[in-house]
Parts: C-alpha cells; structure tokens; sequence
C-alpha cells in the first residue's frame, strides 16, 4: 500500500506524528481492503485512479489494471453528478477535510445503484493532501425499502420529491459546454385523487378500500413507461411524474388514465365505481416541486369542485416568468 496518512475531517491531535506501519500490521491493512464487502477507491489530487478493491471491481465489472489511471468520474459518476463531484474532491484537496456523501453510481450495465460513501483525505509524510480515499456501500435495497409505500408498492412521498429533485435539476454551464445542448424539457406531473374513496371505506370496510387502493396503483403502473415514476404521498392521492412528456403527450396521458381508472373495480359485494380527478402540470428544470405540486394539485381541486364526470383533466397555468 502506499504510505499515506488519512483524515477524515477531524483536526490530528498530534501534527508532528507519522502513522508508520510496521510490515506486518501493512499486510494486514491490504488484507481488509482486499476482502471487504465495501468499495474502496484511492484517487489523486486530480482525481485519476490509484488503486480499486475487488469490491469495486466487481461492480464495475472492470479489472484493476484497466481501472488504474482513469478519472474516477468516468467510470461510476453518473453525468449529472460528474461536476458536484469534481468540486467536492478539489475541495477537499485544498482544506484537507474528508467529507460523506450519498448519490447514485453507475454499476456494471448501466444499471444505477445508491451508495454512502465516506471520504478521507490522504496526507504525505510532509502532510501535504496527496490523496483522497473513498469507501462505499451500496444501500440500494435499504434506499428502495424507504421510498415505497408498503401497501401498493407505489413510490412513497420521498420517492415523488426525488423523482420531481432529479428531473428539474438545472445543469450546470460547464455541463451544458461540455456536453452540448441539453435536451431535458423537465417533466410532467399529473396529480389524481379518487372522488368516492372515501364512501368505499365507510360502506365496505378499510380491507375492501386498501384493495381498492392496490387496484389503482396497478392500473396506473400498465399505463406508465419504465422512466415514469408511480408514487403514491398519501391516503387516496396518487402523483406520477412523466419526463420529457409535452403538453400534448401530457393531456394524452391523462385522459388515458381517467378511463382506466374511471372502469368498474371489483369487490366482494359487486362492482365498485369511483371516479378519479385529474390535474396535470408541466414543470421545468429550476422550479421547486412544492411549486409544481401545488399548481397540479390546484388545478385537480378545480376538477373536484366541478363534480363534472365529463371534465376529466385540467392543465395547471404555467408558472410566471420565463422558464
């Protein structure tokens, strides 16, 4: 290994002091890099890989000779993190502090994982920042578990923020250049609500209005695609957000899913009817999402309040200003 002091953040207690490692007590440290479960990673002050454990080897499904020397950006940072985690290294390397940090990382594939991560600063025997060595965890399972909502498997309040987060993120300019244009339009929202879900539960019981609920967010799931996202925040309301969709592409949508959901449910004594009120927003990179969820809810309670079944969606004003 080599000889480097770590830090993680914390002021050394002794500056003057060299973390000399005898032999021994160095083959034991390579030892639990080697083996660990963890992803450990040594990039330099400019961020080319130095060294990769079989951890992270096997999840970039590359070898250490072909990983060794290449920008660590380049081989599990997804394209949108690519300039934050640039920043974060440099940063580090000038205040010789460690940081944490949680973001997607590109696996083997394509397909992305969550990791933790903790990130330590390396020193040289003259303490000088030399490098930066980063151990990850991959929590996909744990992140999924507490996204989802236990009842219908639809994504959870926090799922939806993520989603509406990641989807109105402005690149940033260096991005744009590097990159080309951006062709990301934002995304569409369309927020629903079942009009009679409450009477269900009174008439047939909480049992027959939790099925009901599974119902609907299977219905909505045949009726997204596979970059759509599904979420339920809470009691009878449902929230999808759709990228890239248009306005057009948008109102389609959303009368498609007013006459699927508006079709008869089945239920122990019969057929249920619900209706559902819909309101679509279309929203853009650099809004809130409180901002687009309140102008999608908004314009679903006019829906509601008109008690119409032929006034099926209704599109929210676009936000003021220039987007």
């Amino acid at each position: 290994m080599n000889d480097f002091d770590a830090s993680d953040g914390n002021p050394d207690p002794c500056p003057g002091r060299q973390l000399a490692a005898s032999a021994p007590l160095q083959s034991l440290a390579s030892a639990v890099v080697a083996s660990t479960g963890a992803m450990v990673v040594v990039v330099d002050e400019e961020g080319y890989i130095l060294l990769t454990n079989t951890a992270l080897e096997n999840f970039t499904g590359e070898r250490a000779d072909d990983l060794r020397g290449r920008p660590f950006w380049e081989v599990y940072v997804i394209p949108g993190d690519v300039l934050p985690a640039r920043a974060a290294l440099q940063a580090a390397m000038t205040d010789g502090r460690g940081f944490a940090s949680e973001a997607d990382w590109v696996a083997a594939g394509g397909a992305l994982r969550r990791v933790v991560m903790q990130c330590s600063v390396l020193f040289g025997h003259d303490r000088k920042p030399t490098a930066i060595a980063c151990v990850a965890v991959d929590v996909t399972e744990v992140h999924r578990r507490s996204t989802i909502d236990a009842l219908t498997g639809a994504g959870n309040r926090a799922a939806l923020f993520d989603a509406l987060t990641r989807h109105l993120a402005e690149p940033a300019l260096g991005q744009r250049c590097a990159d080309g244009p951006q062709t990301s339009a934002g995304c569409g929202v369309l927020f629903c609500d079942m009009d009679e879900f409450k009477a269900v539960n009174d008439m047939h019981g909480h049992g027959v209005g939790d099925d009901l609920l599974i119902e609907i967010t299977r219905r909505l799931q045949r009726e997204t695609r596979p970059e759509d996202t599904v979420t339920r925040p809470g009691g009878d309301e449902f929230v999808v957000v759709c990228p890239g969709m248009n306005e057009a592409s948008l109102d389609t949508f959303a009368n498609r899913v007013f006459a699927r959901l508006g079709e008869p449910f089945p239920a122990p004594l019969g057929l249920l009817h619900v209706h559902p009120s819909i309101g679509t927003a279309l929203a853009h990179p650099g809004e809130h999402p409180d901002d687009v969820l309140a102008r999608a809810d908004a314009a679903m309670y006019r829906i509601k309040h008109r008690r119409r079944p032929s006034a099926s969606t209704e599109r929210a004003p676009k936000p003021p200003g220039p987007v």
